[in-house]
């Protein structure tokens, strides 16, 4: 426990592979619980803590009463989210996974409350609360990010879920959307395609994340020598169909249209899988295609889409469980842990075709 590992460039170099493939490796490592990645820092042997003793601290799973612990958990959300917001409603049910594993040990309470900016009072009226012996924050605008980020030391130990904060004081649990997006066109690449389209949205909600992944495709884009401007498309409004679809036909109906499409939100999806049918281009056969976010449409499409899918559950549990023992343990505040994502490969996409493949 807590050797590090080698990096990623040597792996790759040792076993003549292509970093994409070492991440994806690594990522699978980092979501069995195997390894931990430290930003700034590298890879390390996960070092599996072991599960307290006394009876006051140990949770109920072999009978043993134990006392009951309340975190209050803040949803940057002005109501309880619907079932399609995925990144607040998988996190959630991570949260109350674990939780329902204590049997009684953890009893959490949520508000669901829109942070509209770093002084927001009800936020600040939230982190004042002395009823409870932690906190979760789950942001997901960037006034909720910037609040986090300067409300200084928490009073009580605080988690923060899914956005990456800079705030040292809390324990920094995020996903790296970055190296989603990273894993899903460098594959693209390695099966020969070289225009390859990204179709995102820019509405505030979505923006914070979309950077991230746009970072994560350019990156692998400019390492294949293959970026280009006119191979991003955006759509403002992601409750517009029209505004999606009309991008994406901007995008496919280019002189030199892309061979692959990475589709950054599963709010995308739909308009981009009509727009393509009404182009009467086959997914997998014209056209290649990547989701990030795991959805319903994407299992039960014929043929399957691949994702990248965000383990925002297992982000929450990991979390989850670190907050409960420094609750425990009184343990400060550690440098960020990153969640990775997982590429799921499926039937949407295909290698390119060389013309002597063809004959």
């Amino acid at each position: 426990p807590g050797t590090p590992l080698e990096p990623e460039v040597e792996i790759a170099q040792r076993y003549q592979v292509s970093r994409g493939t070492v991440r994806q490796a690594m990522a699978t490592l980092v979501h069995e619980g195997l390894i931990d990645r430290i930003a700034g820092r590298g890879s390390f042997i996960r070092d599996h803590q072991a599960e307290p003793s006394n009876a006051e601290s140990k949770p109920n799973w072999a009978g043993i009463t134990a006392k009951t612990h309340r975190i209050r958990v803040l949803v940057d959300c002005p109501h309880q989210p619907h079932p399609g917001h995925i990144v607040l409603t998988q996190s959630i049910d991570g949260l109350g996974q674990f939780a329902s594993q204590t049997n009684g040990s953890i009893k959490l309470t949520f508000e669901y409350h829109g942070v509209s900016h770093v002084n927001d009072p009800a936020a600040h009226a939230f982190m004042k609360q002395d009823d409870c012996e932690g906190m979760i924050i789950l942001p997901v605008t960037q006034e909720c990010v910037q609040f986090v980020n300067e409300m200084g030391k928490p009073d009580k130990p605080t988690a923060v879920l899914y956005r990456r904060v800079t705030n040292p004081h809390v324990h920094r649990f995020a996903l790296d959307n970055s190296a989603g997006a990273y894993q899903a066109t460098d594959y693209l690449l390695r099966q020969g395609h070289r225009r390859i389209g990204m179709l995102i949205l820019t509405w505030p909600l979505a923006w914070p994340s979309t950077l991230k992944r746009l970072d994560g495709y350019r990156q692998a884009m400019r390492e294949a020598g293959c970026e280009s401007p006119a191979l991003v498309a955006m759509a403002n409004d992601a409750k517009n169909m029209t505004e999606i679809k009309t991008a994406c036909r901007q995008l496919l109906g280019q002189a030199n249209p892309p061979t692959a499409i990475l589709v950054n939100n599963y709010n995308n999806l739909r308009p981009t899988l009509e727009t393509m049918a009404e182009m009467n281009l086959r997914v997998g056969e014209d056209v290649s295609l990547i989701c990030i976010d795991e959805s319903e449409l994407a299992m039960n499409h014929d043929p399957q889409i691949s994702v990248v899918h965000m383990p925002l559950a297992h982000n929450a549990i990991r979390a989850m469980n670190h907050l409960y023992h420094a609750i425990l343990n009184d343990q400060p505040p550690g440098p960020e842990v990153m969640t990775y994502p997982e590429l799921r490969l499926r039937q949407s996409c295909s290698p390119i075709q060389t013309l002597d493949q063809l004959k």
